[in-house]
């Protein structure tokens, strides 16, 4: 009897790890289509239409800060709302 016991033991770990395995496998397959399907056709249309999604060249722009002329007094900071 103990026999069997530690056969079907056994055999549950062994059946657990290729269970591990074969999700481990499947979700590596499905994130990769996932990625070239979705990101790839994407990225594609995008170059072929000449979309730029990040617009980072050296470029002067207008800015929305503002030159401090002088340091303000420290009790304007105080109740500023």
């Amino acid at each position: 009897m103990g026999m069997v016991k530690e056969f079907l033991k056994s055999l549950r770990e062994g059946m657990k790890q290729f269970a591990d395995m074969v999700a481990d496998s499947v979700n590596l397959l499905l994130l990769l289509a996932v990625y070239f399907v979705g990101i790839g056709l994407v990225s594609i249309v995008a170059k072929l239409s000449g979309k730029h999604f990040l617009d980072i060249g050296r470029q002067s722009r207008q800015s929305y800060w503002q030159k401090i002329e002088k340091r303000p007094e420290r009790n304007s900071f105080y109740r500023m709302f």
